[in-house]
């Protein structure tokens, strides 16, 4: 009521807070909305909150004071008062600024640093300081709000723990951007940092949008740019390995086997005219970190010029190149191995398929040999069964799994050897071996078509199984496996798959880590002068595509595909494979990280209803056009077998006179016309039910979106409406129990 009644009063402690806020910055009221409580930001609005409750009780009590005997010495008193108080906020808001600390408000610790990650940024040293900017849109679509945020609360955190730990870091966040700004303009001189067009899919429509999500870190000649954010890149991680690359005087060394995978791209003659591959994903994204180079097998491999090698189908190295590796791998050099016994997404042969031959513009280039990949097996401790192959080597057994955790995708073409491994429950077993940081906290991996390891009991070696499928799984001879792939019908080929498969004989291992005994110095044989064997480390995954840039599409956009939010760490698994063996055993603790945002849990379970509903549908609709196209296809080959039968017939009873020679021909022209009638039909009938089957689940679709919109749309209603009840509530009993108040003791005569 006093306030109400001085208005004046109000408003020069609004003015005067406003002016005392140009102290502080923009920041420590940005971190009240980010959950994050900095102790600046509660300081300064406790010391401007107690200046305000001070200056509103002087203002208020003024007409006490004003023209009495005291009132001048009482008014110096009071502007001598307000100012030591306004002094005291300008003071402790600038000191509180300088050693500041922060604590994470949020339920989930979504505004919270890894220990790791909060120790490296501590034990950096650098003389050089590290300027970070990032150039961020003002408006960015749904999906992408949540990397805005995460992004900048996380350099936030960054700023505040360089500050403490003496770090110099220049942090410069240009927020609020428009694509046409000058800023735009300059990062993308600069940095390379440009808008990109996003498509989103909000209220049933698909949106495109430029917007800008990127940073550069700087230190020196030292530069690592990251040109956009997407929604599933690990935010934390990807900022705290650009500071921790550009901070360091050298990156370690990332040795590439040049093998028919073509990893570091180029140019192949082995189709006979010259074909260019990109870069592969996987390297991009160890660039970031390592300094990658490629590595020709053809000498020996220098045991100190490396940190790390990545070897990608091995078997397809020559007799000398494979045995020079099997050396370098025997000398202690740490290497990830990816082999493929069925490569689907790498123009590269499988282990028992013979080398491509080179060619040429020219052709000639005879078929070159293979190196027995039996060795290397040997080497390592492990045994990899399957039967003998064309070209005198072995073709592995694929490993399969009856498992699939995405029942949405189960009309698709996916079968037993597309190999889910999720950590669950059910399985009564270690799926990622907690054992090794390579493989600890991981929830799903994807092998597509891969092979399977057996321990070799004998083996000096420590092998550790990092993955395993759970137990109804097994194995089918690649050579069968193949020859059922190449029939025509999905659903044959389902059945047939099933049928040769045979039996579950249990978990099957993808994916091991092995690392040697020490040695001895004099193992190293009579010359005193040869360095020592170190023990060996590596890491044998039985699968190649699972580097290939798909997953890479996967993480960094999980939305892209609308029906499925899949949960693949592929590219974290690979990742930390190299870390490990490269010693780098803080970055797969960091990826381990994972903030949790809270979500509105009874929205999603019953949005979670319709769409499982819309993915049923989806099966039957695709099932019905499966069991639509196989009749069409059944009735027009047999239309087509009568008319070879007469044609045959005719055939054999040979053109004996003029009549029947016309009748041949007759019939012959009649089979040509009638085959490319009814394949005409049969392309018309698909192309029919092909829209059909699209109609209705873009109906199905439409229809799951309508009901979650309504559910949100509900619950929005009720969080408009519900909260203002309570006070209303509150403020009808006060006034009640108030009126009642003043009526007691009144005469009746007296009320109105």
């Amino acid at each position: 009521l006093a306030f109400a009644s001085r208005v004046d009063a109000i408003a020069s402690t609004r003015e005067l807070a406003r002016s005392i806020a140009r102290f502080s910055t923009d920041r420590q009221f940005e971190d009240f909305g980010r959950g994050v409580l900095s102790l600046a930001s509660v300081s300064f609005f406790v010391l401007v909150a107690t200046l305000g409750v001070y200056l509103c009780m002087v203002l208020i009590g003024r007409r006490h004071w004003v023209g009495g005997k005291e009132s001048n010495p009482l008014l110096a008193q009071y502007l001598l008062r307000t100012l030591c108080l306004l002094g005291i906020v300008v003071a402790g808001t600038m000191l509180f600024r300088n050693n500041d600390r922060r604590w994470d408000a949020t339920e989930g610790k979504v505004s919270s640093l890894s220990s790791t990650t909060v120790q490296m940024l501590r034990g950096i040293e650098s003389d050089r300081p590290i300027v970070v900017e990032a150039f961020l849109s003002s408006d960015v679509p749904e999906d992408y709000a949540r990397v805005k945020y995460e992004l900048v609360n996380i350099l936030r955190e960054f700023e505040a723990i360089a500050r403490r730990s003496k770090l110099s870091l220049d942090l410069r966040i240009n927020d609020n951007l428009s694509v046409t700004s000058d800023e735009a303009v300059n990062a993308a001189k600069q940095y390379g940092i440009t808008p990109r067009l996003v498509q989103t899919f909000e209220r049933g429509a698909i949106k495109d949008q430029e917007i800008l999500l990127g940073a550069a870190f700087r230190s020196g000649l030292e530069k690592v740019v990251v040109p956009f954010f997407e929604t599933g890149i690990p935010i934390e991680y990807e900022l705290v390995r650009s500071l921790n690359t550009v901070s360091r005087p050298a990156r370690k060394r990332l040795g590439v086997v040049n093998t028919d995978a073509r990893m570091m791209g180029g140019f192949s003659f082995a189709g006979g005219m010259p074909e260019r591959t990109e870069r592969q994903a996987i390297i991009e994204e160890l660039s970031k970190q390592y300094e990658v180079s490629e590595v020709d097998c053809g000498t020996p491999v220098p045991r100190d010029l490396y940190d790390v090698l990545m070897v990608v189908q091995p078997s397809s190295l020559g007799p000398e190149e494979l045995a020079n590796l099997v050396e370098a791998v025997q000398s202690g050099i740490p290497t990830a191995i990816f082999e493929d016994p069925l490569p689907q997404f790498y123009n590269m042969p499988g282990t028992g398929d013979p080398k491509q031959s080179p060619g040429g513009m020219f052709g000639g280039g005879g078929q070159e040999p293979k190196g027995d990949i039996r060795a290397l097996w040997d080497a390592l401790g492990i045994s990899i069964q399957g039967e003998p192959s064309m070209s005198g080597g072995l073709s592995p057994d694929i490993a399969w799994h009856s498992y699939n955790p995405y029942p949405q995708i189960a009309f698709s073409a996916a079968t037993d050897q597309w190999v889910f491994v999720r950590e669950e429950a059910d399985f009564g077993m270690d799926n990622f071996s907690p054992e090794s940081d390579i493989s600890r906290g991981l929830r799903e991996l994807l092998f597509f078509y891969g092979g399977a390891i057996d321990l070799k009991p004998d083996t000096p070696n420590r092998v550790v199984e990092l993955v395993r499928t759970g137990p109804n799984a097994g194995r089918i001879s690649s050579r069968r496996l193949l020859e059922v792939l190449r029939g025509n019908q999905r659903q044959m080929r389902v059945e047939s798959l099933t049928a040769i498969q045979g039996p579950p004989t249990g978990p099957q291992t993808l994916a091991v880590y092995v690392e040697g005994p020490d040695r001895p110095s004099e193992e190293a044989g009579p010359d005193e002068s040869a360095a020592p064997k170190l023990p060996i480390r590596a890491v044998y995954v039985a699968d190649a595509d699972f580097l290939h840039s798909v997953f890479f599409d996967l993480r960094n956009r999980p939305e892209s595909i609308q029906q499925v939010r899949f949960r693949l760490q592929n590219v974290t698994f690979a990742l930390n494979a190299i870390d490990i063996l490269a010693g780098e055993r803080d970055y797969p603790a960091i990826r381990r990280h994972e903030p949790q945002f809270s979500t509105l849990r009874l929205v999603e379970a019953k949005t979670e209803v319709f769409r499982e509903q819309e993915a049923v549908k989806r099966r039957d609709y695709q099932q019905a056009y499966d069991a639509a196209v196989q009749e069409i296809e059944e009735q027009n080959s047999q239309q087509i077998s009568e008319l070879e039968a007469r044609v045959r017939r005719l055939q054999q009873e040979g053109a004996t006179s003029v009549a029947k020679q016309r009748e041949l021909v007759e019939a012959v022209q009649s089979f040509q016309q009638r085959s490319e009638n009814l394949n005409r039909r049969l392309e018309v009938e698909r192309i029919k039910l092909e829209q059909q089957r699209d109609a209705n689940i873009r109906e199905a679709q439409r229809e799951a979106d309508n009901e979650k919109r309504s559910i949100q749309n509900y619950y929005k209603m009720l969080a408009v409406f519900i909260p203002p009840i309570p006070p209303l509530i509150v403020g009808v009993v006060v006034f009640v129990s108030r009126r009642l108040r003043e009526r007691e003791g009144i005469s009746k005569t007296r009320l109105r």
